[in-house]
């Protein structure tokens, strides 16, 4: 697409003027220019960006979370959940004898696991 641009004395001294404007003869009482749009960085559509797998587009730092005793007053988790022994930053399932992260929904997603729910249904 072209910008029909006039360099005229009045006021303002530039004016653009979408290329569909149509003008007679192609005539213009002041000198004419024409831009390209695709000469115009700044005008042309960004182009897409790819990433690739695993590649993510921000990075966010997460804090480890530590080990919460007010959990195991939950019902949810009180008949199953325990602190690790040596590590602050994780819990213990009794039922499958297995390590989580402290986090509540690391924790929730064990607690819907297929293994703990057949282990549950089995007691």
């Amino acid at each position: 697409m072209y910008v029909h641009v006039h360099v005229c004395s009045g006021n303002p001294p530039l004016q653009e003027l979408p290329a569909v404007v149509a003008l007679k003869n192609n005539t213009c009482p002041c000198p004419l220019y024409k831009f390209d749009f695709e000469d115009d960085p700044r005008l042309r559509t960004p182009e897409k960006v790819t990433r690739s797998r695993n590649e993510s587009s921000v990075k966010l730092s997460h804090k480890k979370q530590k080990f919460r005793n007010k959990w195991l007053q939950n019902t949810e988790f009180k008949n199953w959940l325990v602190p690790a022994q040596n590590d602050t930053y994780k819990g213990k399932c009794k039922l499958c004898n297995t390590e989580i992260t402290a986090e509540i929904t690391v924790i929730k997603k064990h607690m819907t696991s297929k293994k703990h729910q057949v282990i549950i249904r089995s007691s």
